[in-house]
């Protein structure tokens, strides 16, 4: 069984927000991947567009505001609908 956590991190970069997907368990048939943000709007509005809500976010997003880096699990749909999980649909 596979559980996949959303990474939020902020660097450096001009889209400083990132958002990685990680897979513990059997990763088989995943590819996680990275997605930069321009601001903590855009990332914000792009997890609310993936279905995911405030509250499960919300201590993620303060850690990251605060120079750490958070994370929380989020479903395989949810991943795929932020953009940070690709599927092998060949198996």
């Amino acid at each position: 069984m596979s559980v996949f956590v959303l990474n939020l991190i902020c660097d450096q970069d001009t889209k400083p927000f990132r958002a990685t997907c990680s897979i513990l368990g059997e990763g088989t048939g995943f590819d996680g991947s990275m997605r930069r943000f321009e601001d903590e709007l855009d990332m914000v509005k792009a997890l609310n567009g993936a279905g995911i809500q405030a509250e499960r976010y919300a201590v993620a997003l303060r850690m990251v505001l605060s120079g750490e880096q958070g994370s929380f699990e989020l479903t395989q749909n949810e991943a795929q609908k932020l953009g940070v999980l690709h599927t092998d649909t060949s198996e």
